[in-house]
Order: C-alpha cells, then structure tokens, then sequence
C-alpha cells in the first residue's frame, strides 16, 4: 500500500490543463487532501522564489545599467580630459611663442625709451647750449642792426660830396639803403651787401686816377665838354681839347665844387697825354688845395 509520501509531485507546464499541480493517477485521493496545505505551501514558496529570483535579476540588471552609465560618463569625462589637455598643449605653445614675442617687444621699448630719455638729456643740454648761443647772436644781431645804421647815415652822407662818375657807377647800390632803417623791408645782411658794394668801389676809386668826359658849366661861357682827371676823391683837374680851358675841382659839403683856372689847361692836357701813354713821362707842375 502506497503512502501519502510516496506520491510524486509535478508542475502542469500547460496552464489551459487545471490546476498547476496535480498527483500521479498513483495516489490516492485521501493522500490528495492529506497533503493539499503543504502543496500550497510548496506552491507559495516556489512561487516567491521565482518572483525574488525575478526580482534579484532585475535589480542586478538595473545595478548593471546604472554602472554602465557611469563607465560612459567617465570615459566621456576622459575622453574630454584628454582633447581639453592636447588643446591646452597647443595653446600653451602659441602663448608661450606670443609671451616670446611681447617680452622682446617689451625689451625693445624700454631699450628705446632708455635712449629716448638720454636724448632728452642730451636735447636738454643742447637746447641750453643753443639758448646761449641764441642770446649771443642776438646780442651780436642788435650790435649790427646798431652799426648799420650808423655806417648807412655815414655813407649816405659821402655820397653827396661823390663826384658824378662815382654816383653814377654805386647808384643800383646805393639807391638800396634806406633812409629811414626802422621802415625798410631789407634783411641785415642785404643792407650789409649793398652798403660793401658801395664803400669797395668807392676805395677802389679813391685809390687810382681816373679819366672821364663831362659837361661842365663854367663862369663866362656856355656848357662845355671837358676831359676830367680825377685823382682820388680829393681833387681833380679839367681841360678842354684845346687846352685854351681848364680848372680844378674839389669836394664840399654841397658836392664838388669846380673852379676855372685857364692857366693850368696846357699842364693838365699834358699829364692826361702821359697817363694815357701818349706823351713821354715827365714832371708835370699842377695846383694843389689842402684844407685843415
């Protein structure tokens, strides 16, 4: 006689065939009720541990999907890592060249800013330098302006006592210098030209004799033309072709004066011939005038 324990147990995989468990055609139906509780029971624990077999699986599966987001993540951070450091290597190059460059530059301007301030000190001395130099030529410049003036009045007045020829010949000149120096136009140095010009051919003329042919207008007759031989600026001695008129001139405050001396016409004619070579030299007596 079979027992209640000798009965097998098995699990319907069909779930359209009744129950989910049922006993061999063995067993015996008072086996059947005998054990029912403790198939429940066996059915109830089979069953939680199915579900916390399910359960652990999806946890773990859950634990897995939750690390497999942190390893991408922390690859991604690695990976990011990694290209944020080849870029900050190459940009440190490119900053590195640059720093290079403006601490040359840097370099460069300080070496200019040395130079420019010892120029400074240099341009400073030189400014001084030329302050003095400048208040000596304008000392010199107001000496000249002063002595101009006075070699200009001074010349002025010479010129009126010139004989004609003279007059005649400084005239571009002379006609240059102001007689009123605070209103004249002219540059000191173009007075200073002009009034040399005027005082060489004047030394030059006094310093030689010299032939010309005038006009004059003598007491007792008409125009006459006249060889004039001046000696210097200090006298001068007049005839006619003829040697029938002469004289002498000398000058004045007013200009020449010419006075007529017919006597002295023959002596005259004669040293004008020897001067030009056309008579042979000899000793010549002509008047004289010297005044105190």
């Amino acid at each position: 006689m079979k027992t209640p324990l000798e009965c097998s147990l098995f699990f319907n995989s069909n779930p359209n065939q009744g129950s989910p468990s049922e006993f061999y055609p063995g067993c015996s139906r008072k086996a059947k009720m005998k054990h029912k509780p403790i198939l429940l029971l066996l059915l109830c624990l089979l069953m939680s541990g199915f579900y916390g077999t399910a359960r652990a699986a999806s946890e773990k599966n859950g634990e897995m999907d939750s690390l497999r987001s942190v390893l991408e993540k922390w690859v991604e951070a690695k990976q990011l890592i990694s290209k944020e450091k080849q870029n900050w290597e190459a940009q440190k190059e490119v900053l590195t060249d640059r720093v290079g460059l403006l601490e040359g530059q840097v370099r460069d301007l300080r070496e200019k800013i040395a130079k420019a301030e010892a120029d400074i000190g240099n341009t400073e001395e030189k400014r001084g330098n030329l302050s003095a130099e400048h208040e000596k030529l304008a000392s010199a410049l107001s000496m000249l302006q002063e002595l101009i003036v006075k070699l200009e009045a001074r010349t002025l007045t010479l010129l009126a006592r010139l004989p004609e020829p003279v007059q005649e010949q400084v005239a571009p000149l002379s006609q240059e210098i102001p007689v009123n120096p605070e209103r004249t136009t002219l540059s000191l140095s173009t007075r200073y030209q002009n009034l040399i010009g005027v005082l060489n051919y004047i030394n030059k003329f006094n310093n030689a004799i010299t032939l010309t042919t005038e006009v004059r207008t003598l007491e007792g007759s008409q125009p006459v033309e006249v060889k004039v031989m001046y000696v210097g600026l200090g006298l001068a001695y007049f005839s006619n072709d003829a040697a029938t008129i002469g004289g002498i001139g000398y000058p004045s405050s007013d200009g020449w004066t010419w006075e007529r001396r017919d006597n002295i016409a023959p002596a005259v004619s004669s040293a004008m011939a020897m001067y030009n070579s056309e008579k042979t030299a000899d000793y010549v007596a002509l008047p004289v005038e010297i005044e105190n």
